[in-house]
């Protein structure tokens, strides 16, 4: 538990190999410095909850992170579950990728997130930048809401799997796909669910889902000419 006044962090905590489950408690754990938060690696698992009854918790990044992964960092074969409270906050300089989040995914093994609560909110990154959510690894969303630019990396590795109530949106480009990048969707979403989509070709297929339920889902970020 986060204790009442909140956390300050001067470095960056390190989930090595081990599983910890966070709980916001409603308060806030800052960053302080131009680093991560958190950096999970080697098969570490870090859970990240809030058991407050408005879910007011926050995981807060401040400053420009010169590596990749402004606030968090999911390494090879390691896991975020992200069940409650807010990230935000964090980015990273010329080069790197992921303003909030990076995911990294190579022949070891993905990181993987699971999204099924809380929310992730982004600020003015673009796509040089890997967007705030940067997959190279594995995103699986069911519930919760990501309020930024989502960029996955091209190839096979990365992947994003959509279900339930699943939300990107929010922003002006909210799931920024590379020319030819499939995301797949399971099952019949819900009425909640709801996913920004920019394709980088302009138009084309973005999923093999052929259930037509699941079409009021997505929405073109170009509303104009879309």
């Amino acid at each position: 538990y986060l204790p009442e006044g909140g956390l300050n962090l001067e470095g960056r905590a390190t989930v090595n190999g081990i599983h910890v489950t966070l709980c916001l408690n409603g308060q806030t754990l800052t960053g302080k410095t131009a680093n991560r938060t958190f950096f999970i690696l080697n098969g570490g698992e870090l859970t990240i909850c809030d058991c407050s009854e408005h879910e007011t918790g926050k995981v807060v990044a401040q400053g420009e992170n010169k590596e990749n992964g402004g606030n968090i960092m999911i390494g090879s074969k390691s896991t975020l579950n992200l069940q409650g409270g807010t990230i935000m906050g964090g980015s990273v300089k010329d080069g790197m990728l992921g303003d909030v989040i990076n995911i990294v995914g190579n022949t070891a093994g993905n990181g993987v997130l699971n999204m099924t609560g809380g929310r992730i909110v982004g600020g003015d990154a673009d796509v040089a930048t890997g967007g705030d959510v940067y997959i190279a690894g594995t995103l699986n969303i069911s519930g919760g809401q990501i309020e930024g630019m989502v960029v996955p990396a091209g190839g096979a590795l990365s992947k994003i799997n959509i279900s339930a109530g699943a939300k990107i949106a929010g922003k002006e480009t909210n799931l920024y796909l590379p020319a030819g990048k499939l995301i797949n969707v399971d099952g019949i979403l819900e009425e909640s669910a709801l996913i920004g989509v920019t394709l980088a070709s302009g138009s084309g297929t973005f999923t093999q889902d052929t259930d037509a339920q699941n079409a009021g889902a997505f929405t073109a970020d170009d509303h104009e000419n879309y």
